[in-house]
């Protein structure tokens, strides 16, 4: 994840949602491809999920090859819930889907390289290991939420890293506090909090129950233990 990113989306991904009946606009391509490759695996449609595979991957990665792999992975995660998150990266002419999917036991992160003829060319099934959450840091994220949340915006930035304070001033804090509670609703309370680390920095993830819908809120912590990165969004119905 690329901080300027990570920051950036802060102000401008909480959108209001889209009415009822409204169409919601297809995945990219990438993402599509991906989504589907993982579908036909799960449901043990070998040669579909290798259709879009380059020449060199069919030929190690056979549809026997992928039936043993399902066995290993439900023997060790359970079977396939859901995918939660999506991210995209690239990496000289390749370009990455990672979905991030819930399995029965513990989360997967699915790594999909495609080369420049958007053909698979690896594939990735790693499920993530547990990160305990720190005390202190999850003591700092529950009261920016609570601060943010009840529209007390400066003691809501009061551990805003310098770099981050640039972006993120008050008057913007302000803005973006107003959007959250028009797309969401008036807040309720945590659901849950999870701890990773990212490029040498301690992302917490926590879901928030709102009136309307929950939302997922990141905070980036740094080294120093103060907020690099901040980000709210939905959370996709299940597929």
């Amino acid at each position: 994840m690329i901080l300027s990113t990570f920051l950036l989306s802060a102000l401008v991904a909480v959108q209001p949602p889209a009415p009822a009946p409204s169409v919601i606009p297809p995945p990219p391509p990438l993402e599509s491809a991906a989504r589907a490759m993982l579908t036909n695996f799960n449901a043990e449609q070998f040669e579909a999920a290798s259709k879009d595979f380059t020449t060199e991957m069919r030929k190690t990665v056979t549809p026997q090859v992928l039936a043993a792999q399902k066995k290993q992975m439900e023997a060790q995660v359970g079977k396939f819930v859901e995918v939660t998150e999506v991210r995209q990266r690239r990496a000289d002419s390749f370009r990455m889907v990672e979905l991030i999917a819930k399995y029965e036991k513990a989360p997967v992160s699915i790594q999909v390289v495609f080369d420049m003829f958007n053909h698979i060319g690896a594939a990735y099934f790693d499920p993530i290991k547990e990160t305990p959450i720190d005390p202190a840091l999850e003591a700092k994220a529950r009261e920016l939420v609570t601060n943010f949340a009840a529209g007390r915006y400066d003691a809501a930035a009061k551990d805003f890293a310098p770099a981050l304070r640039a972006q993120l001033p008050v008057w913007r804090l302000t803005t973006l506090g107003k959007d959250v509670t028009k797309s969401f609703g008036r807040y309720r309370s945590i659901a849950s909090v999870r701890q990773r680390p990212e490029n040498g920095l301690t992302v917490l993830e926590l879901v928030a129950n709102y009136d309307q819908q929950p939302a997922r809120i990141w905070l980036v912590f740094d080294l120093s233990h103060q907020v690099a990165g901040m980000h709210v969004s939905p959370i996709p119905p299940p597929e």
